[in-house]
């Protein structure tokens, strides 16, 4: 089975992995509601798509004040994702993996055999009566091993904010 992943390398969630499903959109933003909650305050609730279809992947900005950059480009409308692209919203920098990449093919196995434990935690939490979860039970990111990519951070990441 084919399986595509973002990683977060840069921001609040660095570290954090998360597998993409080709039968359904996966939003990106700071809403609960968001398939990839991310908590970086220059993102928008409802910030970016994910969508496949027979082309390919594909991200959409939703319409966000800061806009939706891949590989340092502002993006209007949709643009096609191959693998290795850098998505940049707000302060977060995520890059796009997709199983085709043969470099990526030991992550992608090890996020397979992960996938169950985070799927299981996540039905475990709609399950609850309250039908939220709470902060600290938010499905518990998935570390993957180092790929040898190059990421490159832009300047205005890496400089902090004037006081």
């Amino acid at each position: 089975m084919e399986r595509t992943y973002l990683k977060v390398v840069y921001g609040p969630n660095m570290g954090q992995v998360h597998l993409l499903d080709a039968e359904q959109p996966t939003i990106l933003g700071r809403h609960s509601r968001c398939d990839l909650k991310l908590k970086d305050r220059n993102i928008s609730r409802w910030h970016a798509a994910l969508t496949a279809d027979m082309e390919g992947w594909q991200i959409s900005d939703l319409g966000s004040p800061n806009g939706t950059f891949v590989n340092g480009t502002l993006i209007d409308g949709t643009r096609m994702l191959k693998s290795d692209d850098q998505i940049r919203i707000g302060l977060s920098l995520l890059v796009f993996y997709h199983a085709d990449d043969t470099r990526a093919a030991k992550t992608i196995e090890a996020l397979q055999k992960a996938s169950g434990q985070t799927q299981s935690a996540t039905q475990d939490a709609d399950n609850k009566s309250t039908g939220q979860l709470l902060e600290n039970e938010i499905e518990t990111p998935i570390m993957a091993p180092d790929v040898d990519v190059e990421i490159e951070i832009p300047a205005e990441l890496t400089e902090s904010p004037l006081v």
